[in-house]
Formats: structure tokens, C-alpha cells, sequence
């Protein structure tokens, strides 16, 4: 699926009107090394248009994925496997995705509504 990725956040804010929420976390900024929007809601595709028009973003290839899946998606494997992800496994998991993709984080790590948006491409 194709998910706006913004090069300029605060002009495209102003672009995004109403729809710029799907950028943010719980009132605060995503983690992560992009500007992708959460699953939550579908921009319309005349805003994100007027978005790329204006230099302030482009359209890319993106993924969603659990905790869960990026671990597996890295390459990683528990040797117990009804062991819980700790900080120190969230931390690991920041650092290899931001030598990797372009991503955003959603929710809170470890819980259920944890979820990442990314793009294999940086």
C-alpha cells in the first residue's frame, strides 16, 4: 500500500489540514527516522496530492508490522520463546530500522496497540 512520506512536516501540515493527525502518536510526535502516517485513517488522495505537488512529500511503498514481526524481520530469534521484549530489545530493534528503512512507530512498544509503519528504502 502507498502512504504519504512528508519531507517537509510543517508545511505539509498546513496542507494535511484535519488529516495531519494521522502523523502523530497520542498528541505527540511518532518514533522513528520519517514522517509516515499511522494505519488509523486514509488521507484522501486529493490531499496527499496537493501535498507531493508542493515539494512537501511523496508517495511510497510501505509495510506495517507488530513488534513481533520487525524482531523476525531483522533476523532475530528468541531462544525462549514466551520471553516478553524488554527496552533493551526495543532499542536494538530502533537502531537496526534506522540503518535499514525509513519508519514511524506507533503506540506504545510492548503493548497492543503497537504497530510500525515503514518503507525499505533509505
Amino acid at each position: 500500500m502507498k502512504k504519504l512520506l512528508l519531507s517537509n512536516s510543517e508545511r505539509a501540515f498546513e496542507l494535511l489540514g484535519e488529516y495531519a493527525g494521522v502523523f502523530g502518536d497520542n498528541g505527540g510526535d511518532p518514533d522513528g527516522n520519517a514522517w509516515l502516517p499511522s494505519n488509523q485513517d486514509n488521507i484522501p488522495g486529493e490531499i496527499a496530492e496537493s501535498v507531493v505537488k508542493a515539494g512537501y512529500g511523496r508517495m511510497v511503498e510501505v509495510q506495517m508490522a507488530t513488534d513481533e514481526a520487525m524482531y523476525r524481520l531483522f533476523g532475530f530469534v528468541r531462544e525462549d520463546p514466551d520471553q516478553k521484549m524488554d527496552e533493551e530489545t526495543f532499542d536494538l530493534l530502533k537502531q537496526v530500522a534506522n540503518e535499514r528503512l525509513s519508519w514511524a512507530h506507533y503506540g506504545a512498544y510492548g503493548a497492543g496497540d503497537s504497530h510500525w509503519v515503514f518503507a525499505k528504502e533509505s
